[in-house]
């Protein structure tokens, strides 16, 4: 008999079920049917996760991104600089779903001014940074009217505004240079005029 149930503890365990579960499933009663029930839902959500998985890794594949590209914006990962794609992963993070599809349709859109304040030097100079900024004014401007939304990103972020923003902070000040933070600073209260 021994010989029996461990065959029979094999075929539940090559079926996905846990040794924890096999005990109650062998019993044969109503809580074997309750937790059968469990590990059939916990097989649909597994195999929901790797098919996902699995559409991912073929985005990535197909569009030669880098494996820790966020879902959606595999296409448009080869045109970002390292300091794009660590804020982006951040992005993915602090967004819900809606709002980083909003924020995808934005870079599909992309605008004139992104080169010059990722190039912009750690050492610029005053001028040259008021340049910049008032140069980024009016696709600011533009981004806002056209998406509002993405002005305040952390009203519907899965971890809370508070954590979200703190996330973003600090996210903001490790990947921007000082010229580039200046910048952002001047635009914004030129925006604010």
């Amino acid at each position: 008999m021994h010989l029996v149930r461990l065959l029979q503890i094999r075929r539940l365990a090559d079926r996905g079920i846990r040794l924890t579960a096999i005990g109650r499933i062998l019993r044969d009663d109503a809580d074997s049917a309750a937790a059968l029930q469990q590990v059939d839902s916990e097989l649909k959500a597994s195999m929901r996760s790797l098919a996902r998985a699995r559409r991912e890794l073929a985005a990535i594949r197909e569009h030669r991104a880098r494996a820790d590209t966020p879902p959606g914006f595999e296409a448009l990962s080869e045109g970002l600089s390292e300091r794009q794609r660590s804020l982006l992963t951040i992005f993915a993070t602090i967004m819900s779903p809606t709002m980083l599809e909003e924020f995808r349709q934005a870079l599909i859109v992309g605008n004139d001014v992104d080169e010059d304040f990722e190039n912009l030097p750690p050492d610029a100079g005053d001028d040259v940074i008021k340049a910049v900024a008032q140069r980024m004014v009016p696709t600011i401007a533009a981004a806002r009217t056209e998406r509002p939304r993405l002005e305040h990103l952390e009203e519907s972020s899965p971890l809370g505004e508070g954590q979200a923003l703190m996330v973003l902070g600090h996210a903001i000040a490790e990947l921007y240079n000082p010229a580039q933070l200046k910048a952002l600073q001047l635009t914004e209260q030129l925006l604010n005029k």
